[in-house]
């Protein structure tokens, strides 16, 4: 039997308006980690199935919208409790008759969270899509003088390197599973425009982002739509790919549409310097400092695809493109 540690407020937990309780990790002596699971449905029968269906080694804290730890999920015993009403009249009886099997164990509900693949990626350190590993072992790395210490340097980086791999693709499969279950909700193309707005003023992309959210009538400060926004029908521009150089690795693609165009961020990682790339390919004014060679047909033809997808999904939406499906216009995580 998984033990409950109760702070919570005579009469339980409330259940207006559908209220959810966030849960976190923490450890055997009910320190809080920051480590965020989700947010859960605050009920009995929620809270109940999710006691019973947590990995037993792990220890939760579910804390309410006011910052206050309401249940803990620690070792094999009940502690005293300040709600004992509650918790012998609404909460334990339900997770009795889960623990011994006499009433079957619901699916726990979540609150569905919006999160983008990169910040989902990021909260798990597995942004990068090639693993640091050179970046660490390469300084002041004596092996490297010996024929011997070199190979077994560079075996050790390319097993790092398929190891982290595969850890970002199992990532990223798990993503796309919380995204049809419904737990998490990707964020819409404005919303990770607005997102990256807020960096740095001398960052390039940065500066894109924040002509991109004022194209599309927003302000990149509040992300608040601005008064005077108004989205143009989309017209597909002359789409042109820029050569330089050779560059292998995996690209992410999205497009933005506003005052009659269609705008194409198309950016390239290189899996052997780590570096991100970034092209630009329509005739807006918007230039790029680097571009690629070997993938400009792979580049140019999701370009027109997506162009393509986006005209027709304005017209389908009526031209509100506060409406328009996120994957109707962005295609993450092409491996080229």
């Amino acid at each position: 039997m998984v033990a409950l540690f109760f702070y919570a407020k005579k009469g339980g937990f409330s259940m207006k308006n559908q209220s959810y309780l966030s849960v976190y990790k923490c450890n055997e002596f009910r320190v809080v980690s920051n480590e965020f699971i989700g947010r859960i449905e605050d009920t009995p029968e929620n809270i109940s199935a999710f006691v019973v269906s947590a990995d037993f080694n792990s220890n939760y804290a579910l804390v309410d919208d006011m910052d206050t730890v309401k249940v803990f999920t620690i070792g094999n015993f009940l502690d005293l409790v300040p709600d004992t009403e509650y918790l012998e009249k609404e909460l334990r009886p339900v997770l009795l008759q889960m623990q011994f099997g006499e009433i079957e164990i619901p699916e726990v509900r979540y609150e569905a969270i919006k999160k983008s693949l990169e910040e989902f990626l990021g909260e798990k350190g597995l942004s990068s899509p090639i693993s640091d590993f050179l970046d660490d072992k390469l300084r002041s790395n004596r092996q490297l003088k010996t024929q011997r210490g070199a190979r077994k340097f560079y075996s050790d980086a390319n097993k790092q390197r398929m190891e982290y791999a595969k850890k970002r693709s199992e990532a990223i499969k798990e993503y796309n599973t919380l995204v049809k279950e419904g737990k998490i909700i990707p964020k819409t193309l404005i919303e990770r425009t607005l997102d990256k707005a807020q960096g740095h003023s001398d960052n390039p992309s940065v500066q894109a982002a924040r002509r991109i959210a004022e194209k599309r009538g927003y302000d990149w400060r509040t992300g608040e739509r601005l008064e005077n926004a108004k989205i143009d029908n989309v017209q597909i521009v002359q789409l042109e790919v820029y050569k330089t150089g050779e560059l292998k690795g995996y690209a992410d693609f999205s497009v933005e549409i506003g005052d009659g165009k269609v705008e194409g961020l198309y950016r390239i990682y290189d899996p052997e310097n780590g570096k991100e790339q970034t092209i630009v390919s329509f005739d807006n004014g918007y230039s790029s400092k680097e571009i690629i060679d070997t993938y400009s047909n792979t580049i140019e033809t999701e370009l027109k695809l997506a162009t393509e997808d986006t005209y027709h999904s304005m017209i389908k939406a009526d031209k509100n493109f506060d409406e328009i499906e996120q994957d109707d216009f962005d295609h993450d995580d092409i491996e080229i």
